[in-house]
């Protein structure tokens, strides 16, 4: 009985059954205040990124990944920096610190840069 409840309180302690808070859950409420569509979605890719979060453009997306190093950033940066160099109309890459930011319009639409820049502005800003 001391054993289970030593356990209890040693989880109560450490934040236990508690979910941990997302690595961008801050800037999915801070990109929803300014109006943008924002949701997290399923990390994925090579490196893969500790969260990820998607975000709703006219004709586009804007994806947020969030890496643990700065190697695993960089190596991003560089593998979809070659998407932006293949299709320079409809991607844009761009990399804030651990956080790498990737614009894709549709294929056949142009990404518009503006609204692309407004996401990295507010993803970026001190809230």
């Amino acid at each position: 009985m001391r054993a289970a409840l030593a356990l209890v309180l040693v989880l109560a302690a450490c934040g236990g059954s508690q979910p941990a808070e997302s690595t961008l859950g801050h800037v999915v409420e801070h990109l929803r205040e300014h109006g943008f569509a924002a949701s997290e979605v399923a990390p994925s890719g090579d490196p893969l990124p500790e969260a990820a979060v998607l975000v709703h453009l006219d004709e586009a997306t804007a994806v947020i990944y969030a890496y643990a190093s700065e190697q695993d950033a960089q190596a991003a940066t560089e593998r979809f920096s070659a998407e932006e160099q293949a299709a320079p109309t409809r991607v844009r890459v761009q990399r804030e610190g651990l956080n790498v930011l990737v614009g894709r319009a549709a294929v056949g639409e142009k990404l518009q840069r503006v609204q692309f820049e407004d996401v990295v502005f507010t993803a970026g800003e001190d809230h």
